[in-house]
């Protein structure tokens, strides 16, 4: 609880920055009429504020401090990992609040589509966090940055490559896809904490 706490004091000095960032991004959705711009970029924005943290940790040397204290270096990967998934879901929440809100303001009000939608996001961030977070104890933050980015992106290059070449992807496989997702997510993040875990014993720090 203390090292999430740490983390989460050090995200509050970036909370102005993000509240004036949501604020544009829910203008714009309202303009444009679509709710997805704003929902996507809440739940990116927030999964990002624990990526930070890394960078956080990196400046001020606090492995190497965190390591002094009776704490284990699985612990340490933990807390990264509930920390992530805490901010993640806290930008699911607020993403479906706004959309919900939205919704409302146009009186265009979908429950069930604006709850698939939120779960759909935190799903993405979630298998993100278990991607990005192995490669951010291998290589730091900053030799990671190209990956996010990488990471971030290929959703939209494989969704832009079915569209133009006009691949249709079975309905039912996606509603199979959809059901057993869950436990998918798990068994891939529990895969993720074991391998962080195992090259973060290895770091020489």
């Amino acid at each position: 609880m203390g090292l999430i706490l740490k983390d989460l004091l050090n995200i509050k000095n970036n909370m102005r920055t993000l509240i004036i960032v949501l604020a544009f991004y829910i203008v714009l959705a309202i303009s444009v009429n679509d709710i997805n711009l704003v929902s996507g970029m809440v739940v990116i924005l927030f999964t990002m504020l624990s990526i930070n943290s890394f960078s956080y940790d990196d400046l001020a040397k606090w492995d190497r401090c965190a390591l002094s204290f009776p704490i284990s270096r699985g612990e340490i990967v933990l807390s990264k990992y509930i920390l992530s998934l805490c901010m993640a879901a806290a930008g699911a929440l607020i993403s479906l609040i706004i959309s919900f809100g939205i919704m409302l303001y146009k009186k265009e009000v979908e429950i069930k589509e604006l709850l698939l939608a939120t779960y759909i996001l935190f799903a993405i961030a979630t298998l993100f966090i278990s991607i990005i977070i192995p490669f951010l104890y291998k290589f730091g933050v900053e030799k990671s940055r190209i990956m996010i980015i990488l990471v971030l992106g290929l959703p939209t290059l494989l969704l832009s490559f079915l569209a133009k070449s006009g691949i249709k992807i079975n309905e039912n496989f996606l509603i199979f896809l959809l059901k057993i997702s869950p436990v998918l997510l798990i068994g891939i993040l529990i895969l993720s904490i074991f391998l962080s875990t195992a090259i973060f014993s290895k770091k020489e720090i």
